[in-house]
């Protein structure tokens, strides 16, 4: 096994089991040193371009899938794999970039641990997150009825309200439901945002999109626009429905009875 210690790592569990520090987690990873499983120790001066051979040992899952194991600190590489003979350090992001086909395992048979499909590994390449963003518009609703959620899906705003109380740009946010009386379509939860000058809406997005991807499990589509497209529609979002996070109160659920036309 490698005698190089990696330092203190800044992956944490809460990071990787909540799913409001989800989005933080891989973002963290991402940025990541871990310790990978290979046949023999390679030359750590060695850059590995992206594309090129690595040799590492897989391991065979009941199902009769190979994964590629990999492991956030030695403690955990050594009550993950007993009886490994050699491991490499790698950061995380050329690791994925080399092998982005391959299954791949963090922490196995550790307390906590996690899969990543090949399609989350290109997820997480190409957009930083785990998630898809095109589910989300910033289409301006005409001719719409705007409700009051009664039945909010409570662990996906659970998370969300921890994302967003970790995020400064985020300032309120509101949940409400919009329907249109002349069309067959279904309702679509709609999520909107009131952001400060500051940051970058597509963070946003991506990061809300991993939190309803874990969490919720409704048939509803749900849908996440900024307050600041379209001002008039967002005043009477407003005057209907409560912010179920407003960066003043800290964060926390609140609801409301009303409903109408915007």
């Amino acid at each position: 096994m490698a005698g190089h210690a990696l330092p203190k790592s800044p992956v944490t569990i809460d990071r990787n089991t909540h799913p409001g520090l989800r989005p933080e987690f891989y973002r963290t990873l991402l940025a990541s040193e871990i310790y990978i499983l290979v046949p023999r120790r390679p030359d750590r001066t060695r850059f590995v371009p992206a594309g090129s051979e690595l040799l590492v040992i897989e391991w065979l899952r009941p199902d009769g899938v190979y994964i590629v194991p990999f492991f956030t600190s030695l403690n955990t590489l050594r009550k993950g794999a007993p009886d490994a003979t050699s491991a490499a350090p790698f950061m995380v992001r050329e690791l994925f970039t080399v092998l982005p086909d391959r299954p791949m395992h963090l922490n196995p048979h550790c307390e906590f641990g996690r899969e990543f499909a090949p399609i989350e590994i290109q997820m997480l390449l190409s957009q930083g997150m785990i998630g898809r963003a095109d589910k989300f518009s910033q289409e301006e609703y005409r001719h719409t009825v705007v409700d009051a959620v009664m039945d909010p899906p409570d662990e996906t705003i659970s998370a969300l309200i921890t994302l967003y109380s970790r995020t400064p740009m985020v300032e309120a946010a509101y949940l409400v439901r919009v329907s249109r009386p002349s069309s067959d379509m279904p309702s679509t939860l709609l999520i909107a945002l009131e952001l400060d000058a500051i940051g970058e809406e597509s963070e946003i997005v991506l990061s809300s999109s991993a939190i309803i991807g874990d969490t919720y499990r409704g048939e509803e589509l749900v849908d996440l626009a900024f307050i600041k497209h379209n001002p008039v529609m967002w005043d009477e979002v407003r005057r209907l429905a409560r912010p179920f996070y407003d960066r003043s109160w800290g964060g926390r659920l609140s609801t409301t009875e009303s409903g109408g036309r915007a």
